[in-house]
């Protein structure tokens, strides 16, 4: 007898459903395809999933399901997604990719980043980022500008060096040349990927607990450090899927990860995930990887100045508490530190993702022309 997924109803309204599934918390992957078929059935809005409870959440068209059909659709759903071979025929589709024909593996990591994508900035940190946004032009003024040209002259030098930093980090993993990488397979670039991702403990900790240990001084000494090992944890992730830092193109990329990793506020978010699918559109299309086109130097390097000011003025505020408490601090500091760093790598690595499909087909992008940055920020400023 085949095995049968248990589904069970919990609450139902007109347009939503949630029902429990016992087995999500069983395999990952499996969720996730059930995801992929869900969110690719006509009628279907939305579909989020909480594993740790064993649960799917679905919006749908009330006029287009009724509650019993919608049921009926998760449960012919869940049958099919038990079978991995019915991965490859699942089409995902976010933002403006679509993806198709996908490994099993490929199509978990494009799940994951199009959850990461989709998620905005919100809660209490988008409300103090706001709040701290009045307070930007004053953070221009106390935050001295010498700063900000160390940081850019710190980064030119973690250019020049990037072929030693490739040395290091290829170990037994990786081929001579960094540029290899292009023609491996996604897994293998994510493994070498993971193994930077290992290392920011060791080298983000250290640093963030002298600079907590040091309070307020500790703190203005931090954002620089904080920034430049921002940008080199940037560069030795792209290293890893073939793309050295030593182009006007990657300088682009990398400051533009770093204005998304950095965002406090859905339109903060929107404008710099707008800035990245541009950026994505144009290394894509373009037959050089040297390229400067719509979006100027000047405009990113512009954007990662703000960056810098929120950065400071975020960590400011939640340093206060604990500038008098040395051990308090050094702890944080290391957390915080850590913390901070992961992040920028992740939405480094989903960047670099997004790259590799689109280099090997397993992505495509809608034709039409970029998105108005001006109607996304009043469409994300509309939903808050």
């Amino acid at each position: 007898m085949p095995f049968q997924v248990q589904v069970d109803v919990c609450h139902a309204l007109p347009g939503r459903l949630r029902v429990r599934l016992p087995y999500l918390r069983a395999d990952e992957s499996f969720g996730l395809r059930l995801q992929g078929l869900l969110e690719a059935a006509p009628g279907v809005a939305s579909v989020r999933l909480n594993p740790t409870a064993g649960c799917v959440i679905i919006q749908y068209d009330a006029t287009y399901l009724q509650s019993p059909g919608a049921l009926s659709l998760i449960r012919e759903c869940a049958e099919k997604a038990l079978r991995p071979d019915i991965t490859p025929q699942i089409i995902l589709r976010f933002d403006v990719f679509t993806a198709q024909g996908l490994s099993a593996y490929e199509f978990q990591q494009v799940q994951a980043i199009k959850n990461a994508w989709l998620s905005k900035p919100g809660g209490v940190f988008a409300w103090l980022a706001r709040v701290l946004n009045i307070f930007t032009n004053i953070g221009d003024r106390l935050l001295p500008k010498a700063m900000f040209a160390k940081i850019f002259e710190l980064h030119d030098r973690l250019v020049g060096q990037w072929q030693e930093n490739w040395q290091d980090l290829r170990g037994d993993l990786g081929p001579a040349q960094c540029q290899d990488m292009l023609q491996a397979p996604l897994a293998s670039c994510d493994r070498l990927a993971g193994r930077v991702r290992r290392n920011l403990w060791r080298w983000g900790s250290s640093e963030g607990a002298l600079f907590g240990i040091l309070g307020p001084l500790g703190l203005i000494g931090s954002i620089p450090l904080a920034i430049v090992q921002a940008l080199k944890t940037i560069h030795s992730i792209g290293l890893c899927y073939g793309y050295p830092p030593d182009t006007e193109t990657e300088r682009l990329f990398s400051f533009a990860i770093v204005a998304a990793a950095t965002a406090h506020t859905p339109e903060e978010y929107q404008s710099a995930l707008a800035n990245l699918r541009q950026l994505h559109r144009d290394i894509s299309e373009s037959a050089t990887e040297d390229l400067l086109t719509e979006m100027e130097l000047a405009e990113v390097t512009g954007e990662t100045k703000e960056a810098i000011i929120a950065l400071a003025m975020t960590s400011f505020s939640d340093s206060l508490a604990v500038f008098t408490l040395p051990l308090v601090g050094a702890i944080l500091g290391a957390w915080g530190m850590w913390t901070f760093l992961d992040h920028i790598a992740e939405v480094a690595q989903h960047a670099y993702q997004v790259r590799w499909l689109l280099r090997q087909g397993r992505l495509s992008m809608a034709k039409e022309e970029a998105i108005d940055l001006n109607r996304l920020t009043a469409t994300a400023a509309g939903s808050c």
